[in-house]
């Protein structure tokens, strides 16, 4: 008889906060996991507000608020006329 793991979702309460849950296998103690703070602006190093926003509203985390393509379509930095140096 074979076994396969079953993958189990955590609640969508513990995904979308800043904070999520752990198990220490050793101590078997329940533990936070707090995410150091950054930034796009930090990880790209543009100077373009708009292609940060646009980014950033790309990678929403939460699937209900992140753009269909349609939507993303939509966004100011795809129309946005720059001026030329």
């Amino acid at each position: 008889m074979l076994h396969h793991p079953i993958a189990v979702e955590p609640p969508s309460s513990l995904c979308f906060q800043r904070c999520s849950l752990c198990r220490e296998t050793e101590t078997d103690q329940l533990e936070y996991i707090i995410p150091e703070e950054s930034s796009l602006e930090q990880h790209l190093q543009v100077s373009d507000t708009m292609f940060i926003d646009f980014v950033r509203y790309l990678l929403s985390i939460n699937p209900k608020r992140r753009p269909t393509a349609r939507q993303a379509l939509k966004h100011p930095w795809l129309s946005h006329v720059y001026k030329s140096k």
